[in-house]
């Protein structure tokens, strides 16, 4: 009879040792969580990593994970193996930290890190920041689309391959890869934190006189986070119609009466230490939950802006609704830019809202992209761009 074979009923002889091996390796890896978990998570940053950095980020930490899983084996070769991983962990640890960036930029920069009352908050060897915050979304997408029934896997491919074209371009620039991220804002109100960082990024085309008076495009960020890429594009406008951009972080995104208006302010009036503002040429926008703040904000100091921009937004209704928002917004511009296949924020809502806010007087632009979803401004980004463009050059330039 082959070894391989028990008697009729029993296990047979490759069945007891390969139970007993599975059983051995769980034991082994329960004896050893924190290297299996620091593993499995690198494991999978390395494979949804697009950088450089972010790749020696998670070979590091597989290193090290590797090295904790190993580590007490009696073997000679073993233990040698263990000291040897654990080396190349270190050493790629250390060159990721060596890379980091400070965030810092020179005064005369035009895109900066700015922190309200020149308290400066920004954390260079946080982790938001040492992993490229490309592959921290690369690896989000994938996980998300796990867990969130409105975004598949598919969409996370999408969503990766744009966001990694936007990404390229944009750490081509010297200046906007210094900047490093504003993540580590997001991931400590995440953990309870305090949301109101004071951070904002500070845009400044190279052509504006930053002692004229200049007009302001003010950006409220979405659900997820303050990310670079969003000033970046909105740069893009900015050179062409000549205005300054201003994007505050607000942690997750999940604005709120009344600190909406508090946090616009305050990142206004530290702006104003940097480059002068128009107050007669300011403008706001918000993507998708900045749809909130851009809400709140209008109806709480609405007479400081002179046109309104939501993109794939979420409306406050009640701010909407308020006297306060339709006695400042009766006759004056906004513009609507919504996708016909987000599930987000349905067509229908938005249509909702639009003939709420026309039904009180307002003059509104409506734009709707066919095959968008929530991610217009990544998937259709030249054309959100040029319509934004249009819309700010006649406000900015034309009607003054």
């Amino acid at each position: 009879m082959s070894p391989s074979w028990g008697l009729a009923g029993e296990p047979s002889i490759r069945e007891r040792f390969d139970a007993r091996m599975i059983r051995r390796a769980l034991r082994w890896l329960i004896r050893r969580p924190l290297g299996a978990v620091i593993l499995l998570a690198h494991g999978a940053l390395l494979v949804t990593a697009h950088t450089g950095r972010g790749r020696l980020f998670a070979l590091a930490g597989c290193a090290l994970g590797l090295a904790l899983l190993i580590a007490g084996m009696r073997r000679v070769v073993m233990r040698r193996l263990t000291l040897a991983v654990l080396v190349l962990g270190v050493v790629g640890y250390g060159v990721v930290f060596v890379w980091a960036p400070d965030g810092r930029a020179a005064p005369t920069a035009r895109v900066q890190n700015r922190y309200v009352g020149d308290v400066w908050g920004y954390r260079q060897f946080a982790l938001g920041n040492l992993v490229p915050e490309l592959d921290q979304f690369r690896l989000g997408f994938r996980v998300i689309s796990r867990l969130d029934p409105l975004f598949d896997g598919e969409q996370a491919e999408r969503l990766a391959t744009w966001t990694s074209t936007i990404y390229d371009r944009l750490e081509a620039d010297p200046e906007f890869l210094a900047l490093g991220s504003a993540m580590p804002h997001v991931y400590e109100d995440l953990r309870g934190g305090n949301t109101r960082s004071g951070h904002y990024f500070l845009y400044v085309p190279k052509r504006l006189k930053r002692d004229e008076p200049q007009a302001v495009l003010v950006f409220l960020h979405g659900s997820g986070g303050n990310f670079k890429a969003y000033t970046w594009l909105l740069a893009q406008v900015a050179d062409r119609v000549g205005c300054v951009v201003v994007a505050p972080s607000f942690g997750m995104g999940d604005w709120r009466a009344p600190e909406s208006a508090q946090v616009v302010n305050r990142v206004l009036d530290d702006a104003q230490s940097v480059v002068a503002l128009d107050a007669t040429r300011m403008h706001l926008m918000g993507l998708s939950n900045g749809g909130l703040g851009v809400s709140q904000v209008a109806a709480a100091m609405g007479e400081r802006f002179s046109s309104l921009v939501f993109l794939s937004p979420v409306f406050d209704e009640s701010a909407l609704s308020s006297l306060s928002f339709a006695s400042t917004w009766r006759g004056r511009d906004v513009l609507v830019m919504s996708g016909s296949d987000d599930k987000r924020t349905p067509i229908r809502y938005v249509l909702r809202e639009v003939a709420a806010m026309r039904a009180d007087g307002l003059v509104v632009d409506l734009e709707s992209y066919d095959g968008a979803d929530h991610f217009l401004f990544f998937s259709h980004a030249d054309e959100v761009l040029a319509r934004l463009e249009t819309w700010l050059f006649v406000r900015i330039n034309v009607a003054r």
